[in-house]
């Protein structure tokens, strides 16, 4: 596979503020209360990729969570592609969630620039959508490991946001 070029220092050219327009159009951080969205802007990290490198090994241990900033990735599967993600898509969560090994390998297909969550931050910042998220993964996860299709990825996160929102409108959950 392809050679990651992984530089954080092209990526350090992001503003925080490009940084937060960033993390607020995703459908995950939207939830985030300000001080949240703080902790998280200088918490994360920036990855480059360069084409076919492997981002994630299926069967590895997780210790990041990744959004995609640009470019497309590809999530196979024991070698056969199940879906091509894209900018403010993610990847990496199950593992973290689950305490599991990695349930896909996630390729870069052509350049591709990520926004990185180290356990411990997904863990801090994250707390009430990895408890959503964690109840979506036992329920629709069964004893193989199946991989969750982008398609209800993209519903469980309009869902969430619409909890979370539901949640701060009521004053908690």
């Amino acid at each position: 596979r392809g050679t990651s070029t992984m530089s954080h220092a092209s990526m350090s050219q992001m503003t925080t503020t490009e940084t937060e327009s960033f993390l607020k159009s995703v459908p995950l951080f939207q939830s985030l209360s300000e001080s949240q969205l703080r902790t998280l802007i200088n918490r994360v990290g920036h990855d480059e990729y360069d084409d076919g490198h492997l981002i994630i090994r299926q069967g590895d241990d997780g210790d990041k969570f990744y959004v995609i900033e640009t470019g497309e990735v590809v999530v196979e599967k024991d070698g056969k592609e199940l879906v091509r993600l894209a900018q403010g898509d993610f990847f990496g969560e199950r593992a973290l969630i689950k305490n599991d090994k990695r349930a896909a390998s996630c390729i870069a297909a052509g350049p591709v620039r990520c926004l990185t969550v180290a356990r411990d931050v997904f863990t801090q910042v994250l707390s009430g959508v990895k408890t959503l998220l964690g109840d979506y993964v036992k329920t629709y996860t069964d004893d193989n490991q199946e991989v969750l299709s982008l398609s209800n990825f993209l519903i469980l996160f309009r869902d969430i946001v619409h909890k979370l929102r539901l949640g701060d409108e009521s004053g908690g959950k």
